[in-house]
Order: structure tokens, then sequence, then C-alpha cells
């Protein structure tokens, strides 16, 4: 299982572009410093197999694979069915073989109990990452029922980003994330929008564990590269 340490937060690098394949595959496991690279399947469907072999890559230089198959409702590309993101789930799972790595599923999507049976069986043998997004607002969230919905997903981090207006609502996800870390539960959490910069740098310093940027190319506005995102962090904690 991959270890996670709450005091030392990690970088996510995700990655979006076909092109980005091709850096990774080469010789320069430099290309990011992010200890975490985010696949969005959804946004390349035709390059599973592709994405799948990128597990072997990122431990041989470092890193740990996350892959996301995500639901159009919140955020997806190719308004790919249930039917097709279970079955690239399934797909790159039979492909990476002993490698360890990160899983997104929505909490909305669990509400199907085919993905509630595909997040119980992945967090077996790897990280599940529960995940809440809103793209227009920042929700008066119930972190309790989010504590007790990951309690039922064995190593699970509870993921949610937000749109934020205004420093109220930073200010709730800053109360979530010590509501959550004080109850001993894994949780990452980020702004987006004008906030959204400044939200993953003070989340993660109350003990968000996943913290994200991109590779190349923005894909949700107020994020950071991960390269400037990850010297932030490294330099927060020295």
């Amino acid at each position: 299982m991959i270890a996670i340490d709450s005091s030392r937060p990690l970088t996510v690098a995700t990655v979006t572009q076909p092109i980005d394949l091709k850096l990774l595959q080469g010789n320069s496991p430099a290309i990011t410093p992010a200890e975490v690279l985010e696949f969005r399947v959804d946004e390349m469907p035709d390059k599973i197999e592709a994405l799948a072999a990128m597990a072997e890559r990122c431990r041989e230089v470092g890193k740990h694979a996350l892959f996301t198959v995500r639901m159009p409702e919140e955020g997806g590309q190719n308004d790919l069915s249930p039917e097709s993101r279970l079955d690239a789930y399934e797909t790159i799972r039979q492909q990476i073989s002993n490698e360890e790595c990160f899983f997104d599923i929505e909490v909305a999507s669990l509400s199907d109990s085919r993905f509630q049976e595909l997040a119980l069986s992945l967090s077996e043998n790897h990280r599940v990452v529960l995940s809440q997004h809103d793209f227009e607002r920042t929700p008066d969230t119930d972190w309790n029922a989010l504590r007790e919905t990951q309690e039922k997903i064995p190593n699970s981090i509870i993921k949610v980003a937000y749109r934020l207006h205004d420093g109220a609502d930073l200010g709730k996800l800053c109360d979530g994330v010590r509501f959550m870390t004080e109850s001993g539960a894994l949780v990452s959490a980020m702004g987006m929008g004008e906030l959204g910069p400044i939200s993953r740098v003070t989340l993660a310093s109350l003990g968000s564990v996943l913290n994200y940027g991109y590779l190349s190319q923005i894909n949700a506005p107020g994020q950071w590269s991960a390269a400037k995102l990850s010297e932030i962090l490294r330099l927060m904690e020295s």
C-alpha cells in the first residue's frame, strides 16, 4: 500500500495530453518534481493501454500513477457512459500487474453499486481517491457524511475541489480539512478560481495530502503548474 504522511504533502501533476505520454516514455524522469502523475483517462479514452503502461514507468522514475476516468457531471470529457468508465478502470487494473497506484472514483459514483464494488476491490491493493467537485460554488459540505463514506472504503482519501468566490469559501475548506485531519482521515482539498492558487498552498499547510497542478496544460481554473506548486511546498517544509 502506498504510504501517505500527512505532514509531507504530495504534489500531483495532471496529464491530459497525448504528447505528454511521449515525454514520460522517454528518458527524462525530471519532467516534473511531482510525486504523483494523474492520468486523465476520460480525456484520452483511445489510449487506455498506453496509459496503463505508465504505472510501470512511474515506478521506474520514483513516482506513483493515479488513474481518473471522470464522470461527465463532474468535469469528465468525451461524455463517457458509466459502462465505458467501468470498462476503462477494469482494463487498467488488469494491465498494471503488481504496481501500487491511486484510482479516483467520485463520491457521486458510489450510488451505483458497480462503482462501490469497484472501489472496495481496488482498495485492497491501491489508494482510492473519493472525489467531489463543484465548478460553480463552495457548497455547505457535510463533512461528517464524507467521513462516513470514507470509512466504508479502506485506504481511501477524500478529495474535494470547489469554486471559491471569497474568503468565507476558503474558510469553509480550511475548516473541513481541519475536521478531517483531526478525525484521523486523509483528505485532499483545493479551490478553483481566483483564490485557487493561494488555497492550494494554504490547504496543503493544513494537511491536504494530495495537491494538484498541471503538467503541461491547465485543466482547472486556479491551478499552479505542478513544478511550481511542488517547489512552494518543499520551501514550506524547510
